[in-house]
């Protein structure tokens, strides 16, 4: 069997085919190798063997030849010798072959020994780095399981926290109509009080200055003395008179004495009024000696009391809950009814809106379904599960950097921030320019961008940036020309202090001051945040408004309602807690207190509880 050769240079090993170079020392290179080991052209006298540093000082011990010779070669190459040297020639030339056969085992061994060490320590290796990182992933499994019952550790208490404070704010919402009834009860009392009085001072008048006819006390009541049968005044007003004399020195009983005071502290006692038809108040006159008092000509039915002066409930004014509490004060006195009344005066109605401040994802138009689509894509890219509404809850109305450190923080996806914000908007850009106007909305801003009389300024508030904006509404520019330019307020405004994006109330003010502005300009009067009512689908922005002092209308998605339920109340008065910083002069409002309302759809907006008027050609 033919063997195949290969040039003994270890850099070469290249197979022999045609010509060669051979040496007595049983060694053969190709004709290259040859000319640049020097074994073709020796540099000195002398040759030497390039494998075994064998001198070759003959010519015939380096010679050049065929490896394949002809026909004719074979049969002249040996012709002509004698046996003898015919079988030393065949000898060596197999002993030349036996050699190079031995020499290839060898080095075939040594590659094959080499290449099993090298496996060997490669093995080892790698075997080492298999456990090194099967230990570190144990480790991260045990410290992912110790996260996550850690993290139902919190989220129990979270909702142990949710239930107190639920609680607590249904005790609060009770102990406030407890108060409630018991300030009627007693402005009730002081009514009573002003109504005997005042019949007295006609009893008087009329039988020439005694109470007594036939020598008898003149009887109220089925037979009691006075009101109530303690001294000419009711029990109630005798326990009140008790109750309050430490303070006032007991109520006087004579013609003159004034009127107590309610127990509110945020109003100074009044003298006693008479009351007009219109709930309008005048001073009683003074009685000389015969000056005849004419009988309750002025005292009319009860609802016709002013609200501003004790608070009836059956007064009409303006807003969502005439009469009741709202707990701080916003930019002192609000002129209502020709009385400055401050909204913790616990007897104000909200004052009539003169500017509406819009916010627009999943308000306007339907660009938050889309965000959920976005997200979930990328979610269901590495195996995570659908994005639950009680996160999409902590997204709706932030900035898109924080609403991406919220997400990125829950999803716990095996990518950098960076990069997941990338995928997320590159599918954005599919998604967004086929935004769609939510139900109601373009009939509720043409109404009050063109029928409302006096005209309801507007603004945008909207926490998307410029560029998602853009995406957004390009299609839609008839229903976005409604707002003024210099009334749209953006996410990445730069009038915005970094991280005061909703919850807190800036955005909401700069929209308000960018409408002031205007109006300063015009020579109008401008408009006080109470007289602002903002609308919002989202919990932070709903807290965002009620901070910056403002009405607000809620108007979530379906499925956040549903997340929310039982929470409604403390989201209306944004005390929700989603703006952590203490910020005194941006305080919530009060559960209860008549300055947010909840809708479900656009279609259902009450103009006229906000006392916005409709010009007579305008339809509704």
């Amino acid at each position: 069997m033919d063997v195949s050769l290969r040039c003994n240079s270890l850099k070469c090993r290249a197979q022999l085919d045609d010509r060669a170079v051979v040496t007595t020392c049983s060694h053969i290179f190709c004709v290259p190798c040859s000319e640049s080991l020097g074994l073709a052209s020796p540099s000195g006298d002398a040759r030497v063997c390039p494998a075994c540093q064998t001198h070759l000082a003959n010519p015939d011990d380096a010679v050049v030849t065929q490896l394949n010779p002809t026909e004719d070669y074979k049969t002249s190459v040996l012709s002509g010798l004698s046996p003898t040297t015919i079988m030393e020639c065949a000898g060596r030339g197999l002993s030349f072959y036996s050699y190079q056969t031995t020499q290839e085992i060898v080095y075939q061994e040594f590659l094959a020994r080499s290449l099993t060490d090298k496996y060997s320590s490669l093995s080892t290796q790698m075997d080492r780095i298999i456990n090194e990182a099967n230990a570190e992933i144990t480790a991260l499994r045990d410290k992912i399981s110790g996260m996550h019952i850690e993290r139902k550790a919190l989220e129990q208490k979270n909702n142990e926290l949710n239930n107190k404070c639920a609680e607590k704010s249904k005790h609060q919402a009770n102990l406030q109509k407890m108060y409630h009834s018991l300030k009627q009860q007693q402005l009730a009392a002081g009514l009573e009080f002003a109504a005997g009085q005042n019949a007295e001072d006609v009893l008087q008048v009329g039988g020439q200055g005694g109470h007594h006819r036939n020598d008898q006390p003149v009887q109220n009541r089925s037979g009691s003395t006075g009101s109530g049968g303690s001294g000419g005044r009711s029990r109630t007003i005798h326990a009140w008179e008790n109750q309050m004399g430490g303070s006032r020195a007991g109520l006087q009983t004579a013609r003159t004495a004034a009127m107590p005071a309610t127990p509110s502290g945020h109003r100074n006692p009044l003298p006693m009024p008479i009351y007009g038809n219109n709930g309008t108040t005048t001073r009683r006159p003074p009685m000389g000696g015969d000056a005849i008092r004419q009988p309750t000509p002025h005292r009319a039915v009860l609802n016709g009391l002013d609200p501003n002066v004790y608070g009836n409930n059956n007064s009409a004014g303006y807003g969502m809950s005439a009469g009741v509490k709202v707990g701080r004060q916003q930019e002192g006195p609000t002129s209502r009814s020709g009385m400055g009344i401050s909204r913790n005066s616990g007897l104000e109605s909200p004052p009539a809106i003169k500017a509406c401040l819009f916010d627009m994802d999943g308000l306007l138009i339907d660009s938050e379904d889309l965000y959920t689509i976005c997200t979930n894509a990328v979610l269901h890219e590495y195996g995570k599960p659908s994005l639950p509404w009680s996160v999409k809850a902590q997204l709706q109305g932030r900035p898109g950097p924080q609403a991406g450190k919220i997400l990125h923080d829950w999803a716990q996806l095996p990518i950098p921030r960076e990069e997941y914000m990338a995928k997320v908007q590159e599918k954005q850009r599919q998604h967004f320019p086929s935004c769609k106007p939510l139900a109601g909305v373009e009939k509720l801003l043409q109404v009050l961008s063109k029928k409302t009389e006096p005209r309801v300024e507007m603004a945008l508030a909207t926490s998307s940036h410029a560029g998602n904006y853009k995406l957004k509404t390009d299609h839609m520019t008839d229903l976005f020309s409604v707002f003024p330019e210099e009334n749209k307020v953006l996410g990445d405004d730069k009038r915005i202090p970094p991280g005061r994006g909703k919850p807190a109330p800036d955005i909401y003010t700069l929209a308000l001051l960018t409408v002031n502005e205007r109006l300063k300009r015009e020579g109008k009067e401008e408009v006080k945040p109470a007289e602002c009512l903002v609308f919002e689908d989202s919990v932070p922005g709903v807290e965002s408004g009620r901070r910056a002092g403002m009405q607000v209308v809620w108007c979530p998605h379906a499925e956040l309602l549903k997340e929310m339920s039982g929470k409604e109340d403390i989201i209306l008065a944004g005390q929700m807690g989603e703006h952590k910083e203490s910020d005194e002069q941006a305080a919530p409002g009060e559960i209860g207190d008549g300055w947010a309302r909840l809708l479900h759809t656009l279609e259902e907006f009450p103009y006229d509880i906000y006392g916005i008027s409709i010009k007579e050609d305008g339809r509704l």
